[in-house]
């Protein structure tokens, strides 16, 4: 975990509590959205209104779910946001993001008046104990912590992130690279050296798409994410097969129908792994083979020389996965 820098003006031990006792997404994302908007402006502006704040909050939450449908928390009404619902985020999350700095003077309050009094004492000019205060529909950061965020950006932002991702872990323990699903790439990784592999397992051998059952021609090869990338989020060469460049874009984000093509998925694998690793060198074919051994948690001797044991850590990976992705909302059972 990433530790906050000390400061002997401000109350860090009070910052570290923030997101104590969170229930739904919107204390990470009004913090994450105010330090972009910090950032952005080069530290210079103190001001945001709760508008714009907000609209980072909804920015900084539209890659994972509408992309990733991550969960946000039952609590969690930031999918509906999305969808159009009006909802209003910053009604309380400007004013609670501040309770432990008042912790003691919030002590027997309802929640009715909890945020009238967290603006009356965030506005205590004199003691500057709170990151910022609250007038009307808008903060104003105080000197002492934009100067500390200014000198600790990076580690007050890696502190945030880390407490952001581990709370939608929780919220999603059978998400995998869950961390890759939270920001959006400004390029999406190239699939080059995968489509390196397949064109040389192509070149030595005629291949037959597992969906459509017709030959597979170089000039038209698409790689195929058997279970979506929208879903996986990775490239690994253990779910990337070849097809056309028409039936990759007719599958989309489907989950194939397992019963129909799992069997082929696999024993196409399996076919390439036995060509690629005769034609490539042993150091190529070996960084190649990572993506197996790291994603289905098998041997390298066993991709080439047990096809029992690839076909069981096939099922033992996918069957669970294409569950997973059903139960999340994706469309299943998809056939060409």
């Amino acid at each position: 975990m990433t530790q906050l820098p000390e400061s002997h003006s401000i109350d860090i031990a009070a910052l570290s509590r923030i997101f104590g006792r969170t229930t739904n997404s919107y204390k990470f994302l009004f913090f994450q959205s105010l330090l972009f908007l910090i950032k952005n402006d080069l530290f210079k502006n103190h001001t945001f209104s709760f508008q714009e704040i907000e609209k980072g909050m909804i920015k900084i939450a539209d890659y994972p779910i509408n992309v990733f449908r991550l969960n946000f928390g039952t609590q969690d009404q930031m999918a509906e946001k999305l969808n159009g619902k009006s909802t209003d985020l910053v009604k309380y999350v400007p004013y609670r993001l501040l309770t432990p700095f008042f912790e003691k003077e919030l002590k027997g309050l309802s929640d009715a008046q909890k945020n009238k009094k967290i603006e009356k004492l965030s506005n205590i000019d004199k003691e500057r104990n709170s990151i910022y205060k609250i007038n009307d529909d808008e903060i104003i950061i105080y000197p002492e912590w934009m100067h500390y965020f200014s000198n600790h950006y990076s580690t007050v932002e890696g502190w945030s992130f880390w407490h952001w991702v581990n709370y939608l872990q929780d919220k999603n323990p059978n998400s995998i690279g869950l961390v890759n699903k939270l920001q959006k790439p400004s390029i999406r990784s190239s699939l080059s050296h995968q489509t390196t592999y397949w064109k040389t397992v192509l070149k030595h051998q005629e291949l037959t798409c597992i969906f459509s059952q017709n030959p597979i021609i170089e000039s038209d090869l698409s790689l195929d994410h058997f279970l979506p990338w929208s879903f996986i989020g990775h490239d690994q060469l253990w779910n990337l097969i070849p097809v056309s460049k028409g039936i990759n874009s007719s599958k989309s984000d489907n989950i194939p129908s397992m019963d129909k093509y799992l069997d082929r998925f696999i024993q196409l694998q399996i076919q390439g792994l036995q060509i690629s690793s005769q034609n490539m060198s042993k150091n190529k074919w070996k960084n190649q083979g990572d993506d197996f051994v790291t994603g289905l948690n098998v041997n390298f001797s066993d991709l080439i020389n047990n096809k029992k044991i690839v076909t069981e850590k096939y099922h033992e990976t996918v069957l669970p996965l294409a569950n997973i992705a059903h139960n999340m909302g994706f469309n299943s059972n998809w056939v060409y």
